[in-house]
């Protein structure tokens, strides 16, 4: 694992994770699958008039661009999500066709953060467009922090992508909101995720264990606070 050796803590087993959400906890990206769920934050709604205007999207860094999913995207999204090695660590499974496609709907009608519910922004290719990932934003009920959670299509992996998308997503939330902090939660197995997350500056913070799909495992959660950045 990089990023030395982790701190040896006596920890409680966690009862096992139950995704009903759409989105995933985190992603699978570079040399592996990776779920990065990340803890329950908490950061404002970004449409309060006491806040700063939500920056409009699509939103340009470098070679992606994050935009707002669409039902046109229902190949692409559907062929990465079916990939069971990208899915190893991921809090979503596939959907069927007619599931996805509401999804994306949904997403792609929907007001940005609303607290308790997810909200998906697609990861794309900075000149076509195409999608390639997708990243997930949790605006905690009191306001005051935000999961990330983030997926990369393998045929996009390998390109310094998911890092640049990751560091936009992370630049938008304190730039567009009173967030103090940004949180991710990735198994300790996905060292490709963990390098991610170190290389845009979040602190490891916490360990835990728990049941994943029946089996147990260490999860590391990361924070980047508006001060660091």
């Amino acid at each position: 694992m990089d990023g030395g050796p982790v701190e040896e803590r006596a920890l409680p087993v966690l009862p096992e994770r139950k995704s009903s959400r759409p989105v995933r906890r985190s992603g699978g990206l570079l040399q592996g699958p990776d779920r990065v769920h990340s803890r329950r934050g908490r950061w404002p709604f970004l449409n309060r008039p006491s806040q700063r205007p939500c920056v409009p999207l699509p939103r340009l860094a470098g070679q992606v661009t994050l935009r707002r999913l669409a039902p046109e995207d229902l190949a692409t999204f559907q062929a990465y999500r079916r990939d069971p090695e990208l899915g190893r660590y991921q809090g979503w499974t596939p959907m069927p066709d007619a599931e996805a496609r509401a999804f994306l709907a949904q997403m792609h009608a929907a007001g940005p953060l609303h607290p308790g519910a997810w909200f998906q922004l697609g990861i794309a290719d900075g000149q076509s467009l195409q999608l390639i990932g997708d990243i997930g934003l949790l605006l905690s009920a009191d306001g005051s922090s935000v999961e990330i959670g983030y997926t990369l299509a393998r045929s996009a992996q390998g390109r310094g992508l998911a890092t640049l998308a990751v560091r936009e997503a992370v630049a938008l939330v304190f730039e567009c909101s009173v967030a103090s902090q940004v949180l991710a939660t990735t198994d300790a197995r996905n060292h490709a995720s963990i390098r991610l997350l170190e290389r845009i500056g979040m602190q490891r913070v916490e360990e835990s264990t728990a049941l994943f799909r029946g089996e147990p495992c260490v999860e590391i959660t990361y924070a980047i606070a508006k001060t660091d950045t």
